[in-house]
């Protein structure tokens, strides 16, 4: 498929930077089949990623300039394991001060081990590679494919020119073998891969009605108009369903011999953990029908025996007892039968 600096326009939601469209809608047009990035269902899911990755197509290089204590503490707090501010107050000294800020909070992990090496080795590329280890990793791969690439790791700068920062991107999408999670539409999944959780992953999904819409020939707003085309609820609001027949006609844009074997006609819609309730799910286990049962019928053999007056009290006892006991055993089968069907009814909702 064949991309346009336009089509990009159209899916940011502010206005780019000429300059990172150019590279990459030339980076795909170019390079895009090498890496299976020429099908418009694996164009989608990526250009959605790298737009809210790159602010729109705004940025390659990371912004770090923050105006408030707090906004730093919530970005870059860490865990509660590993936090690097304890408190906002901690983050006060860095405030506008974007230098500082990486060498803090970069400094000791990512390959990064010398002083200077977190403002070094910061976010760039729109997919904001950062970290020494990262440097080094893309420079093999990429001189795998390109004898002639720069040597990162000693020339950072050098990632954010035309081809090398959009290869950056292809670079994380080949090695983690993201075409997988577009192929079977798996958003949530893949956005835990690119960005180790799911931050920013409600914007993706918006972003990716977008590229889709786009793609389609469509524009960003007439989501309404391809729910009606589809037989969807024309509500103009997508959801999992909506996404399912977007990527769904994604898919037949390519030729059927050159779709992967991985990709999936019926893609992910939707995961729902069904409950399997034990037992009579309507009411507790004392006012069951078996205990019931074993009442009314205790009672029963109890009123008859008693009208036998030739039998004597110790025998009553006996038979009153024993009558229990049996209806006892009985609730006992039964439940145990209730519980096969149960996991008789789990196993086919699984299957």
């Amino acid at each position: 498929m064949e991309l346009t600096a336009e089509m990009l326009r159209r899916i940011a939601k502010a206005t780019p930077n000429a300059n990172i469209v150019a590279l990459i809608v030339d980076g795909l047009n170019t390079h895009g089949e090498k890496f299976g990035l020429d099908q418009p269902h694996r164009i989608a899911h990526y250009l959605a990623n790298v737009t809210l990755e790159s602010g729109n197509f705004t940025r390659q290089t990371e912004n770090l300039n923050y105006a408030s204590a707090q906004r730093i503490y919530d970005v870059f707090k860490g865990s509660s394991k590993s936090p690097r501010f304890k408190s906002v107050g901690e983050c006060q000294p860095y405030v506008r001060n974007p230098e500082k800020l990486a060498n803090k909070v970069y400094a000791g992990r990512m390959g990064n081990t010398k002083p200077g090496d977190g403002w070094l080795y910061r976010g760039r590329t729109p997919k904001q590679i950062t970290g020494n280890s990262n440097y080094a990793a893309f420079t093999k791969w990429v001189r795998d494919i390109f004898t002639d690439a720069p040597d990162f790791v000693a020339n950072p700068g050098t990632i954010t020119a035309n081809p090398w920062s959009f290869l950056a991107t292809v670079w994380f999408w080949d090695v983690n073998d993201c075409n997988r999670f577009a192929d079977r539409n798996d958003p949530e999944n893949l956005r835990r891969v690119i960005n180790g959780g799911l931050n920013g992953y409600v914007e993706v999904l918006e972003y990716y009605d977008r590229t889709a819409l786009v793609l389609l020939g469509d524009g960003v707003n007439e989501l309404t108009k391809f729910q009606k085309e589809h037989g969807l609820a024309a509500d103009g609001s997508s959801g999992p369903l909506t996404r399912a027949e977007l990527h769904k006609a994604l898919v037949a844009m390519t030729d059927k011999p050159a779709l992967a074997k991985t990709v999936q006609a019926a893609p992910v819609v939707e995961e729902k953990k069904v409950p399997i309730k034990l037992g009579n799910p309507e009411k507790p286990w004392y006012q069951s029908k078996s205990l019931a049962a074993l009442g009314v019928t205790g009672t029963t053999v109890t009123t008859a025996v008693a009208n036998v007056g030739t039998i004597p009290w110790q025998n009553l006892i006996v038979l009153v007892v024993a009558a229990f006991i049996g209806l006892g055993a009985f609730m006992v089968w039964s439940r145990i039968q209730d519980r096969k069907k149960q996991a008789e009814k789990a196993e086919a909702i699984k299957s």
